[in-house]
């Protein structure tokens, strides 16, 4: 979708508190069906196929194929077994090691459960969770183990998808947040310009959290400036004076973040920036962050598209050429814009490539090119999709 398009804020689904669930001590009991499950279960916004059933209408996982598949996030958690006391050991923090037979394989048939005799200890602590084992393995309700381990269980209805969503993914880590607010008034006090940014805040201490804010902090312009001498600053240069372009007008600018992209922690911010009030006209312009979220680092056009700095000018200019009609006379201009620096972000269909209003002049608008993941001739193998 170009230009115009509906912003969906990403929101969190983690409910973080650790809940423990609270029951009577375990029984033998009789067999219980266990009925395979076709759900599709995603981690993290990634797809896995898990050997899971229904159990008296409640869904149930196997405890190592949750442990392996979460391992490495701020919810994994390791499982130990102490034959002699007939005991699970759940420890929260530590890596899961591999006992060799996870996501070896889905079961085609239904199967008989009984419920588990072992005693559960979560970080040397007793605690009573429903159980059943099926074929040797110990399957318990995701739920319970997502209030214990600290991820969080969603389920949707209309697309049958259960989603695991661990505290460190992007759903987690992306918070709307205004960060930046600031306005001039004059010496009666009347407001004549106003600044609200608004940019993605990675949360936590990590070193790709800390990465991914610096790249946003040293775009807050107008944070260490004095606003008055931006604006004279900013006037000047337009030949009029601040008095003249303001005329009493409150002006400002707005920017609006949404996630585009988000797959394989490679997650995509497009900036609609909206100016007003700044000169003779306002001003629509879009911007692109895009990051690695695993290591905070910023994607250059060059890690997406087969382009280097000798190269794009002619590369991009050609696409851009396909696609829309200019004068002769504007050719200089698009050859200049057509740099590394160009802002893009990614989309579900492609690479977003943005010319902005006056890469040639106000009145020929903004302009927008997508290469599509399937040109093998551009696109990097990271991304090619036939």
């Amino acid at each position: 979708m170009k230009i115009n398009r509906q912003y969906r804020r990403l929101l969190s689904v983690l409910p973080l508190a650790l809940t423990i669930f609270l029951a009577a001590p375990i029984s033998v009991s009789a067999a219980a069906a266990a009925v395979l499950t076709s759900l599709k279960v995603m981690v993290n916004g990634k797809s896995i196929a898990f050997e899971a059933y229904n159990i008296q209408g409640s869904n149930y996982f196997k405890l190592r194929e949750i442990a392996c598949t979460i391992s490495g996030t701020a919810s994994q958690f390791s499982v130990g077994w102490d034959a002699q006391a007939n005991a699970i050991s759940l420890t929260r923090g530590q890596a899961y090691t591999l006992a060799g037979s996870e996501m070896s394989g889905k079961s085609t048939s239904n199967k008989s459960a009984q419920r588990t005799m072992s005693e559960v200890y979560l970080d040397g602590k007793k605690i009573y969770l429903t159980a059943y084992n099926i074929d040797g393995s110990n399957y318990f309700k995701l739920r319970d183990l997502g209030a214990a381990l600290n991820f969080a269980v969603d389920w949707d209805g209309d697309a049958q998808i259960v989603s695991i969503v661990t505290p460190d993914s992007v759903d987690a880590r992306f918070a709307m947040e205004q960060t930046f607010y600031n306005e001039v008034r004059a010496n009666d006090g009347v407001l004549l310009w106003m600044d609200s940014y608004w940019y993605p805040v990675f949360k936590g201490n990590s070193s790709a959290a800390n990465k991914m804010n610096a790249v946003y902090a040293s775009e807050d312009q107008t944070a260490n400036v004095d606003a008055n001498d931006l604006l004279q600053s900013y006037y000047s240069k337009q030949g009029y004076t601040y008095e003249e372009a303001n005329d009493g007008r409150v002006g400002g600018m707005q920017v609006t973040t949404s996630v585009t992209y988000n797959k394989d922690d490679i997650v995509s911010f497009l900036h609609d920036n909206e100016w007003d009030g700044l000169g003779p006209h306002g001003e629509v312009d879009f911007s692109g962050h895009t990051f690695n979220i695993a290591t905070g680092d910023e994607l250059k056009l060059t890690d997406v598209l087969k382009v280097n700095a000798a190269n794009v000018s002619d590369i991009l200019s050609k696409e851009f050429l396909s696609e829309y009609t200019i004068d002769d006379d504007m050719d200089s201009s698009l050859r200049e814009a057509s740099t590394l620096d160009i802002p893009f972000w990614l989309e579900n269909d492609g690479v977003h490539i943005f010319y902005g209003p006056y890469t040639f002049y106000y009145a020929f608008g903004s302009r927008e090119i997508v290469i599509p993941y399937s040109r093998a001739d551009l696109i990097k193998e990271m991304f090619y999709k036939p």
